[in-house]
């Protein structure tokens, strides 16, 4: 496999035979860094950047959160050097990392106590226990039905009691269950294993033809220009702070703190639906329902609050994306309307 000491060994024999001798390990990096811009882009790629976005994570998963806070600074001005320009209204990521830099300085200057908190407990921030649960509680809320926080309270304990129960079944038939492993730690132990190294083996001799073939021009004095090696993607990222702030900061104002609907209106929404419902009742029929266009079935389901339950399924369709067909169905179902009966035979 390709590691750091192997390309170094290399530069330092291109180095000594250059008249260099006795440096050290980054000494010598330095050297081939200064005499080319291909070389400094390769170890740039190689041993900070890819570093960068593979180790942090991996330890966090391990349960060590340091490298990833240490990290995140540099991560934000590399994701705004990536995301700048044309693309930079379409990406969500900066803003939501600049919001979490400014919780984690904020925790650890006021209140060190639940940072202290958030690190040692670390490897619960994983996907097992986020992004399964959101995805387990997606499926619990009906669909076209407004999410709401009652709603997302209610589907949390309804999980929690199912999971509880299942648990306990499984305890008393003797199951034995496995815990759950990070995608990220499943990952890296089947790069581990026997079965990867070819893969591996594949990677490392790409890597090291580059290296080889650049310190081999180094040697010759016709080291590889490379204008990427110019540019420093941190400082880049830097100078365009002001712009994902100002993104960041607009985004903030925007956002709205739902308000708690007051008796009175919560009656009046009612008697809104009721009315609606009523209306429809007396005045669709079977066939009327039938012959309706997509923008009134949709405009009747809304009014009268169908929640998507009946002979659209759960998890099928979602609110929206309902076809026309379906809202009929819906509605037919929820009117209770019977077809005309047909006519007698004469």
């Amino acid at each position: 496999m390709l590691t750091r000491p192997l390309v170094i060994a290399r530069a330092r024999r291109a180095a000594e035979a250059a008249g260099e001798q006795n440096l050290s390990d980054d000494e010598v990096v330095d050297w081939c860094c200064r005499k080319s811009q291909r070389f400094r882009y390769l170890w740039r790629l190689l041993d900070v950047e890819l570093r960068m976005w593979m180790k942090p994570f991996l330890a966090y998963d391990h349960g060590n959160a340091r490298l990833l806070y240490a990290y995140l600074p540099r991560m934000i001005l590399y994701f705004i050097y990536y995301t700048n320009g044309a693309r930079w209204r379409s990406s969500r990521i900066v803003p939501w990392l600049l919001s979490h830099l400014a919780a984690t300085i904020y925790r650890i200057s006021k209140r060190p106590d639940l940072q202290r908190t958030f690190a040692r407990c670390c490897k619960m921030a994983n996907d097992i226990f986020i992004e399964h649960l959101n995805s387990v509680l997606k499926r619990l809320v009906p669909v076209n039905t407004k999410i709401t926080a009652a709603r997302i309270k209610l589907a949390s304990c309804v999980v929690s009691a199912k999971w509880a129960l299942g648990n306990a079944v499984k305890r008393i038939l003797g199951f034995k269950h496995k815990p759950p492993t990070s995608e990220l730690l499943q990952d890296e132990k089947r790069i581990k294993s026997k079965s990867f190294k070819p893969t591996l083996d594949m990677g490392s001799k790409y890597w090291w033809k580059m290296f080889e073939d650049e310190i081999v021009n180094i040697e010759a004095g016709k080291p590889t220009p490379c204008a990427a090696a110019l540019r420093d993607k941190a400082a880049i990222g830097f100078a365009h702070v002001p712009s994902f702030s100002k993104m960041y900061k607009e985004r903030l104002r925007r956002a709205t703190v739902p308000k708690e609907k007051t008796a009175e209106a919560r009656r009046d929404e009612a008697a809104e639906v009721a009315s609606a419902r009523a209306k429809y009742k007396a005045e669709l029929t079977y066939d009327k329902v039938q012959g309706m266009s997509d923008a009134a079935a949709k405009w009747a389901l809304s009014a009268m609050k169908v929640d998507g339950r009946g002979a659209v399924k759960e998890g099928e369709r979602k609110g929206k994306s309902l076809r026309l067909e379906e809202r009929k169905e819906l509605l037919v179902e929820f009117l209770g309307l019977a077809p005309p009966a047909p006519a007698p035979a004469s």
